[in-house]
């Protein structure tokens, strides 16, 4: 971004002062978002494993998170699915690489993947995923070869 540009907002016709201080506090914030998304997985994940939600009078995960937290179940489970395929410290670098949470819960389907990014054979950076051996690919590519083995084997 240039020094200091103005942006109409096409909601309000408001005029928005942009520039690289403005860009990177963007940037900040979405970071502190995604790694909320990861505090959030990893603390429902702590909760179900303990039955805590027990301690609230609650019978059910479903029923606590949807009381306390005002979470629906669907929100929570995909929050926990990540939890459970991705250790901490992948969720970490993952989730700070803005890497789509749709395309993680795919790749969490693939253990031989998850493994590598486990044992840093490989990493994701943005839109590629990046092997230890100096190959890449796209995320969209390996998410399609994912779905694609999936297929075979349920044809199998």
């Amino acid at each position: 971004m240039n020094d200091t540009t103005q942006i109409i907002d096409p909601e309000t016709g408001e005029i928005i002062r942009g520039d690289d201080t403005r860009l990177s506090w963007l940037i900040s914030l979405e970071k502190q978002i995604a790694m909320s998304y990861v505090e959030v997985a990893l603390a429902l994940k702590m909760i179900k494993e303990e039955r805590l939600y027990l301690l609230r009078g609650y019978e059910s995960m479903k029923e606590y998170a949807q009381a306390c937290l005002g979470m629906n179940i669907r929100s929570v489970e995909r929050r926990l699915q990540l939890a459970d395929a991705f250790s901490e410290k992948v969720l970490n670098k993952v989730m700070g690489n803005k890497v789509p949470v749709n395309k993680l819960l795919e790749i969490a389907r693939d253990s031989r993947l998850v493994d590598d990014l486990e044992e840093d054979r490989a990493e994701i950076h943005g839109d590629r995923v990046v092997y230890s051996d100096g190959t890449e690919a796209s995320l969209d590519e390996v998410v399609e070869s994912i779905r694609a083995r999936e297929r075979e084997q349920t044809k199998e």
